[in-house]
């Protein structure tokens, strides 16, 4: 049975319309019933199904759950509220948002899957790309192994705008050197927030991507 029953979409689609504090407070009871707890709930059963496959998975639901608040200190958009929240599977949860993970994004408009290396600094760019180097066949025998492919296609991430010259020999044989980011993606219907099978197409999908973030994980030993 799903966690979630159809006010979940309905507020969160009321909250596009409404992102003002005084709305959220005036229905913060709905927020708490709707959203809020069956999102815990949801994440819950999540981190059990995957952390009998993966221990290192051992975080509180707590720490995987994102926000439903933004932090707006240095953002030009000053909406309070986030219209989607995001339970992120890895060993650090949420708390680290460049370690290879994969993240399962619900909103109003249906749920995304996306993981890898999706937001990576100079450093984490270096560190993957020496891995890459060194193991790269692994990691293409990862994004062309059947699962993978029949649930996220390929492996995305946009290219590097200058390749360095002495780089370019290399890149040439292996292109995902020349990457900025790693990561997959797979958007699901929103009549996917209410199926009973949704923790199971979540995991399945889990499961499809897990060999490409164990893989990017090793750049961070």
């Amino acid at each position: 049975m799903s966690c979630f029953d159809k006010r979940f979409a309905s507020f969160l689609r009321a909250l596009e319309k409404h992102n003002d504090t005084a709305w959220f407070a005036s229905h913060r009871a709905d927020y708490e019933a709707a959203v809020k707890a069956p999102f815990a709930a949801f994440t819950r059963d999540m981190l059990e199904r995957v952390g009998k496959v993966d221990r290192t998975l051992a975080i509180a639901p707590r720490d995987a759950m994102s926000r439903i608040t933004r932090d707006t200190r240095f953002l030009a958009d000053k909406r309070p509220y986030n219209t989607h929240l995001t339970c992120s599977l890895s060993r650090f949860g949420r708390a680290n948002r460049e370690y290879p993970a994969t993240h399962l994004r619900l909103s109003a408009k249906g749920v995304v899957v996306f993981g890898g290396v999706h937001t990576a600094s100079a450093a984490t760019q270096a560190r993957v790309r020496d891995l890459i180097a060194k193991e790269g066949r692994s990691l293409q025998r990862a994004v062309a192994a059947r699962d993978f492919v029949r649930h996220f296609g390929e492996l995305l991430g946009e290219e590097r705008k200058r390749v360095p010259e002495d780089l370019r020999e290399a890149v040439a044989r292996r292109p995902l050197l020349g990457r900025r980011r790693w990561f997959f993606r797979a958007e699901l219907p929103p009549s996917m927030l209410t199926e009973d099978a949704l923790c199971d197409v979540l995991t399945e999908h889990w499961r499809a991507g897990r060999t490409v973030v164990a893989f990017l994980e090793r750049a961070f030993v």
